[in-house]
């Protein structure tokens, strides 16, 4: 992430940590670290997004990327992200990058 501080000092910093969801039906919902929504299509095709605290506090985040379930209903996911932040303190910044996620059954 590229952040800028309230003094106008610019930093990268790494982005990781999980991203808590559940799905139901063509339905999304973000449950941590923050609240969210999207749909993913009968096709596996995911749209979704986190308010208030992916990654950063003050992080709104857009997510994108697809989801494949086998044959047992084991499930692969990933895609990118994008997070615009802003922390009302005077921390503002971006990020982006790349997401994946499993369940095994």
């Amino acid at each position: 992430a590229s952040v800028t501080d309230p003094f106008g000092g610019l930093h990268r910093q790494s982005v990781s940590g999980a991203v808590g969801a559940t799905i139901g039906g063509t339905t999304i919902t973000v449950t941590a670290p923050s609240d969210g929504v999207g749909t993913v299509t009968p096709l596996g095709i995911a749209d979704f997004g986190s308010t208030g605290g992916v990654a950063f506090p003050g992080a709104d985040c857009t997510f994108a990327g697809t989801f494949v379930t086998s044959k047992v209903g084991a499930v692969k996911a990933g895609g990118t992200f994008h997070c615009t932040i802003d922390d009302g303190a005077g921390t503002t910044g971006e990020a982006t990058g790349t997401w994946s996620a499993r369940k095994v059954l």
